[in-house]
C-alpha cells in the first residue's frame, strides 16, 4: 500500500513534465498543418431496359487534407516527403487526363464523319462515312474510358496513405512541440 502511494504522488508530481500534450496554440498550429486522408466511394452503372441488362460497380478512392483544406494526391505525398511517389501519382493522374482527352477527341471526330454525309447531303457514300465514323469513334470511347477509370481511382491505396499521414503528423507534433 504505501509502495502505492508513493508510486501515485511520484507520477502525479513527475508525470507533466514528460507529458506529450500540446498547449493550445501548438494544438492549432498542429490542426492546421496535419495530414489525414479519408475514404470514399463512387457508386457506377447503367441499364438497358430492352435487353434487361444491368451493370454496377462501386469504386472506393481517398481524398487527402491538409489541416482543413483538400489537396491533391500528388501534394499528399509531396508534403510528407515521399517526392518519388508523389511524381508517380502525378503522372497516372497525368495518364488519366490525357487518354480522357484524347479520347473524348477521337470520339467526337467519329462522330463527325459519321454525321457528315447528312450535313453535307451527299448520300452517295454514306456507308463508308457511316461505317469508318462508327471505328473512329469506337476507337475514341475506348481511351476515353480508361480515362475516366484513371480519373476515379487514386495511384496509392488508402491504407498507405494513412500511414504516411500517421507517420508525418508523429513528426509534425514533435516539430510542433520543440516551438
Amino acid at each position: 500500500m504505501k509502495f502505492a502511494i508513493i508510486f501515485l504522488i511520484f507520477t502525479l508530481l513527475i508525470g507533466p513534465i514528460f507529458s506529450q500534450d500540446l498547449t493550445a496554440e501548438q494544438e492549432r498550429e498542429f490542426n492546421r498543418l496535419r495530414l489525414f486522408a479519408e475514404t470514399s466511394e463512387h457508386t457506377l452503372g447503367s441499364i438497358n431496359l430492352d435487353t434487361g441488362f444491368w451493370y454496377s460497380s462501386t469504386m472506393k478512392y481517398w481524398k487527402g487534407y491538409q489541416g482543413f483544406g483538400l489537396i491533391s494526391e500528388e501534394n499528399f505525398y509531396r508534403i510528407a516527403g515521399y517526392d518519388r511517389e508523389a511524381d508517380q501519382a502525378k503522372a497516372y493522374r497525368t495518364t488519366g487526363t490525357t487518354l480522357l482527352i484524347t479520347g473524348s477527341i477521337v470520339y467526337f471526330a467519329g462522330m463527325g464523319i459519321m454525321l457528315y454525309p447528312v450535313i453535307a447531303d451527299d448520300y452517295n457514300n454514306f456507308d463508308t462515312y457511316l461505317w469508318t465514323g462508327l471505328t473512329v469513334a469506337i476507337v475514341g470511347a475506348i481511351p476515353f474510358g480508361i480515362g475516366i477509370s484513371y480519373s476515379l481511382q487514386n495511384w496509392g491505396p488508402a491504407g498507405l496513405a494513412f500511414r504516411i499521414a500517421d507517420d508525418y503528423n508523429t513528426g509534425l507534433k514533435k516539430r510542433v512541440r520543440s516551438k
